[in-house]
């Protein structure tokens, strides 16, 4: 993202999930749909990241993903 490639970023997100599933990780579930949303320009997949954060009251790491956030998004 940090180099605005945002289909890289999507390939490599995409390549990750199954593996994500396999380690039922939330926290990387949380970062696959903020990121995705990012790429994709998609508030409501953002928000779902971020919902899965705020049940588990993961608030350190949804503090650096909204800064992602503030970074990276821009709505179309």
């Amino acid at each position: 993202m940090y180099n605005q490639d945002f289909e890289g970023c999507t390939l490599i997100l995409k390549n990750a999930y199954p593996i994500i599933q396999k380690l039922h990780r939330y926290d990387y579930l949380a970062i696959f749909w903020v990121r995705v949303g990012i790429c994709h320009s998609n508030k409501k997949l953002i928000d779902k990241g971020a919902n899965i954060l705020q049940l588990v009251g993961e608030k350190d790491l949804l503090k650096k993903l909204d800064d992602d956030v503030d970074q990276f998004f821009e709505e179309l």
